[in-house]
């Protein structure tokens, strides 16, 4: 026997299972019938197959990533390299140095420029005296040492340059007379030396340069021209020192030595006829260049003696002077 309070609880609660099954029949009634809830299910269910796809290829996309990233670094590591090894023609920078390895044309090597040198250099000079009708004494030479140092101005214009400037030369050599004894004097006899002659010297060269060739940061050039060069003080060790006055009241007993005139430098008061002589040059030279403007270069010289005619030579012997020179130093681009 079943209470009425008991039919009525089973009978409500056959109720609710009905309507929770009712609503669930419904809510999946209308997912199947609304195509934007079918969409939005299809949209989320590509999603997550897509992120597990990309997932799979992660590794492989981030291979070939790097992969192109060294070709990158590799391709720009071949254009340094060959750019390295190529001699640069524009160069901005005064200090950037010449790192090329190639031969470079004369020609291409720079345009216009004005370049001034400083250089020192030993010379080996070479003394002609001419035939002594004084003492009958033939022609003789000898080599003598010397130094100089100067400052050049060039003007260079592609392969070419033009050269000038003015050098200072100290020439020193003994000439060949011999020592007269003169007894006559009252007082005895005396002995008449001439032991040396001292030559500072002024030099002004004028001189065409070609240069033929560069190899990395050598360069090389040769040049030709002429000089003027011109005695600014002459010294002549005679003894005794006063020979002039000592004779001079008695000319018959003079030494030969005194018959020979002695002509002071330029800076003395003496004749530019008497104090100058003309060579033609030669050289060839080698130049190590440190940056767009410095420079250092090595330059082996030839002057040969020019225009005997002119005034016959130099000093009281009228010695002709040439010359084997060696020069060192550097030169520098103004402009």
């Amino acid at each position: 026997t079943i209470s009425l309070e008991s039919a009525v609880q089973i009978t409500s609660a056959e109720n609710t299972d009905a309507d929770q099954s009712a609503a669930q029949i419904v809510i999946s009634d209308s997912q199947n019938e609304d195509p934007a809830f079918a969409e939005n299910a299809n949209t989320e269910s590509i999603e997550a197959t897509i992120s597990n796809n990309e997932a799979d290829l992660l590794p492989t996309f981030v291979e070939k990533t790097e992969k192109e990233l060294l070709q990158v670094e590799l391709e720009k590591l071949e254009e340094l390299e060959q750019l390295a090894l190529s001699t640069p023609k524009d160069i901005a920078h005064e200090n950037q140095s010449y790192e090329g390895k190639s031969i470079v044309p004369a020609s291409e090597i720079s345009n216009s420029t004005i370049r001034i040198g400083m250089f020192t250099g030993v010379d080996y000079n070479y003394i002609t005296t001419p035939y002594d009708p004084i003492y009958d004494l033939d022609r003789y030479s000898r080599f003598a040492p010397g130094y100089q140092a100067g400052l050049s101005l060039g003007f260079k214009s592609g392969s070419w340059e033009i050269e000038t400037g003015g050098i200072y030369a100290s020439k020193t050599y003994q000439p060949r007379i011999p020592t007269e004894i003169i007894r006559n004097l009252p007082f005895g006899g005396t002995e008449v030396r001439f032991d040396n002659i001292q030559l500072n010297m002024l030099e002004v060269p004028v001189n065409f340069r070609y240069h033929f060739g560069q190899v990395s940061t050598w360069r090389f050039y040769g040049q030709t021209g002429a000089s003027i060069h011109l005695a600014l003080q002459a010294h002549y060790d005679r003894f005794p020192a006063n020979i002039d006055a000592l004779f001079a009241g008695t000319p018959q007993d003079a030494p030969l030595l005194d018959s020979k005139e002695f002509p002071g430098g330029l800076l003395d008061n003496g004749s530019l006829e008497e104090n100058s002589y003309f060579t033609a040059n030669l050289g060839f030279g080698v130049e190590r260049l440190l940056s767009t403007r410095w420079s250092l270069f090595l330059q082996p010289n030839v002057k040969a003696y020019l225009l005997p005619s002119y005034n016959n030579g130099l000093g009281p012997n009228q010695d002709r002077l040439s010359s084997f020179s060696i020069l060192t130093g550097t030169r520098v681009t103004l402009w």
